[in-house]
């Protein structure tokens, strides 16, 4: 009698683990493409050279060379390259957060792919929509300020989640703190942008920088499993 239940325990347990390796890679793989994108692009962001702690991170997606949007003169190159980042990254984590989300509770689980979903579609309107003077003019800037507040802001609830669902994710105690703290504070620095506190671009870093912190520290742990299950 107790051996279909072992069974189906074991097999339950062999479909998780396909996904966690799948959830790790997504979850390491993402940031290290946008930060890929983002040092390619602002090596050839020429005149004058592109600066992290002045520029915004979406300049780099502006495909006007020479425009002058609030005080930053624009010209990016490869702005393809940041745009395709952009969208890439959206797309790596959505698809991280879906397989990572089995191991969550069904309310959680829809919460969390609800919100995966949303920085997938805001950050490829942030690759299509741009922050530069035209679209001031013709107001579909609201567009892409919406878009990029959010994609960071729900990213970083993400980050949140998975951090109070330490147990279910076997991340640790440690761990999980450690990604609530860098949710909330990828969420205020974004709250903070035009605060005066620091530069706005610093804060923006921050906000962005944050999520790519969390989802190391989930992606690294769930590999790390997944090797440990193996031997």
């Amino acid at each position: 009698m107790t051996t279909p239940v072992l069974a189906g325990t074991r097999s339950a347990s062999a479909r998780r683990r396909p996904t966690s390796r799948t959830a790790g890679l997504l979850l390491v793989i993402g940031p290290a493409v946008f930060l890929l994108a983002e040092a390619i692009s602002a090596l050839a962001w020429r005149t004058p050279t592109y600066n992290y702690a002045y520029n915004f991170v979406s300049d780099l997606g502006t495909d006007v060379c020479g425009d002058i949007f609030d005080g930053r003169v624009m010209c990016s190159p490869l702005h393809a390259v940041m745009n395709t980042g952009f969208i890439t990254f959206g797309v790596l984590f959505l698809v991280g957060v879906i397989a990572t989300a089995p191991r969550l509770p069904w309310p959680t689980r829809i919460i969390t792919v609800a919100l995966g979903l949303v920085v997938g579609v805001c950050l490829t309107l942030v690759a299509l929509v741009h922050g530069d003077s035209a679209n001031q003019a013709n107001g579909s800037l609201a567009i892409h300020g919406a878009a990029a507040q959010y994609a960071v802001e729900s990213a970083n609830l993400v980050g949140i989640i998975l951090g109070l669902s330490y147990r279910r994710l076997g991340v640790g105690l440690a761990r999980g703190l450690g990604c609530v703290v860098l949710g909330i504070v990828g969420i205020l620095c974004f709250r903070l942008l035009y605060s005066g506190i620091v530069a706005a671009a610093i804060l923006e870093r921050g906000a962005v920088y944050a999520i790519f912190a969390w989802m190391l520290i989930v992606g690294i742990v769930l590999l790390r499993r997944q090797r440990q299950r193996r031997h």
